[in-house]
Parts: C-alpha cells; structure tokens; sequence
C-alpha cells in the first residue's frame, strides 16, 4: 500500500510539472509595468488593434523571445540569413511570390522613423508637396534637431520631403500633419494602411517617436510594393545623399544628408530607416533594391546592426 502511494505522488508531481512547463511556454507571456511612459498617444476608441507594450526604456518583447542564436551547422552550407540577429525579417521579390528571407514576418514590431514613409504617402497624394509651410513652435519644438528647422522659416513641401526622408527630421513630419490637423492626418494615416490591407499597422503620430507606432513585416512588403508602383517619386527622394533646401523667406540654402549607407548605390531603389531606444536601441531599416531588373524590398526589424545584416541578406541574392 505504501509503495502504491509513492508511485502515485511521483505521477502526480510529474504530471503537475508538465502541465506548469506547458503554460509557460504558450505564447510570449510577459509582465509589463504599469507606469509605462508612451510619448504624444492618442486613442483609437473602436480599434481592435492590440500592440505590443514597450515600456521607456525596455522592450518586455525582447526579454520574453530571448536573444537570436545562429544555428550551428558542420560541414553542411549555412541557410539564408543564419547569423543574423534581427527579431523580425523579411526578403521577397515585389513582383512574384517567391520568398528569400523570413522571420516572423506578421508578428508586431514598433518601426520608428520608418513610420515617415506613410506620412510621405499621405502627404503627397494631399497634394501638400506642392503647398508652402511656415514652420510654427510647436512644429519645431518635436523632439529632435534634424533639419535645423527654426520657427517662422518657410519651406516648400518638396524641400520638406526631402529633409524628413533622407535626415528624417520629426519636425518636417509634424510640419505637414499640424498644417492639415494633427488628428485628422493621422487618421488618414491609418485609414490609408486599412486600405493597403495592412492590417497589423497602426500610427499615433507622423514620425515614429511612439512606440505605438507598429507594424510587419508583411505588412510593410505591401507598403514597399505600393510605394514602387505607385509613389516611386518618394522613393526616388529616399535614395539620395544629400539634398538642398531653402527658406523661402532668406533665400538661405542648407543641405539635408541622408543617414541610410546605401543611398547612392545604383542597386538602392529607396527606403527609410527606423531607430527607436523603447526597442532597446534596436535598429529598423525598410529598402527596395533592383537586382537583374526585378526590384525586391528587404525589411529588418529589431536589428543590432540594420545595415551589416542588410548587407549579409543581399548576398543571399
């Protein structure tokens, strides 16, 4: 009788650790603080839309996925993409389905400044890179300096452009949705991913200061696809080293610089990159690249190094 119960305690504690294993491993459970700080949010009331939390400072995500380890392979070729450490990735051609690269692809991401490239959209097809903006204070006091916009300076919407996509200045962003209403621009914003069917995408602001700014890496494919065939000026912007720009009321010139190493490379058809410290200083990069006349968009997401892990996936090529 007493060994009968020693056998039956051991299949229970068994049983008990196996089903304490198997909860622990559904999903990325994660315990977030509840004084979370998210920069310049608004709410969606309506929305079903769910993001990922970060908390200033710290992404829970990163802590619940654990950081990319490389597979180790011996005496047998390494797979496309082994080594490389972004959390979420993907590679394709725009024009077919084949598929070159993959990780994660739907799940959510916050992508920064990669977030302009919308506001690029929206902006243009309002016609408001044909219109003229004074830069106000509140414009210019958008967390960031690149630009060196100051207030009362008057730019056209062209030279705006031009310094959000290649310096990817806050305040050129924040230029065009104050100018049409803040809200307003950030739900057609919104509106404009629902009709591109990016259905995991959703935006709080026009720059990608918050970290409720997010999407996919599935989801940013179709704005890389749109943006070739349709917005390919934007893209044509996004790829240069430099441009020059002038306030209109000093006739003074000054050059905006890219911060993307491959703006200027005949294969680089245009892009954006993202860097945001709620994502533990991870680095997004979003680019369109030409090879043997097919253009392929390639998305790094949560990347240590976006452009050296760019480079290792285009050799995949």
């Amino acid at each position: 009788m007493r060994k009968s119960r020693i056998i039956l305690l051991i299949l229970f504690i068994s049983l008990s650790f196996a089903v304490f294993k198997a909860m622990g491993e559904e999903g990325n459970h994660y315990i977030v603080d509840q004084t979370a700080v998210v920069k310049d949010s608004i709410s969606d009331a309506g929305s079903n839309w769910s993001p990922i939390i970060v908390t200033e400072g710290v992404a829970p995500e990163l802590a619940a996925q654990g950081a990319f380890v490389s597979p180790v392979a011996a005496d047998i070729d390494q797979p496309c993409g082994a080594g490389v450490g972004m959390r979420e990735g993907l590679m394709s051609y725009l024009n077919s389905d084949e598929v070159l690269f993959e990780r994660k692809t739907d799940g959510r991401w916050p992508i920064a400044s990669i977030t302009k490239l919308m506001t690029a959209i929206v902006a243009t097809e309002l016609g408001m890179a044909k219109q003229d903006f004074t830069l106000t204070d509140a414009m210019v006091k958008t967390e960031g300096d690149a630009g060196g916009f100051k207030m009362g300076e008057l730019f056209t919407g062209y030279d705006l452009l031009a310094a959000m996509l290649l310096s990817s200045s806050n305040d050129a962003a924040e230029a065009f949705a104050q100018s049409y209403g803040r809200d307003a621009f950030i739900r057609r914003m919104n509106v404009k991913a629902q009709e591109l069917r990016m259905l995991s995408t959703h935006y709080v602001d026009p720059s990608g200061l918050s970290p409720l700014n997010q999407s996919t890496p599935s989801d940013l494919y179709k704005l890389a696809g749109y943006l070739h065939a349709t917005h390919p000026d934007i893209l044509k912007v996004s790829r240069q080293r430099k441009a020059t720009i002038v306030d209109l009321n000093t006739n003074r010139k000054r050059i905006v610089t890219t911060i993307n190493e491959f703006a200027g490379q005949a294969t680089f058809l245009g892009g954006k990159t993202g860097y945001i410290v709620e994502a533990e200083g991870n680095g997004n990069l979003l680019s369109v690249f030409m090879h043997n006349g097919q253009p392929f968009t390639l998305i790094v997401l949560g990347s240590p190094d976006r452009f050296g892990e760019t480079k290792t996936l285009l050799k995949c090529i």
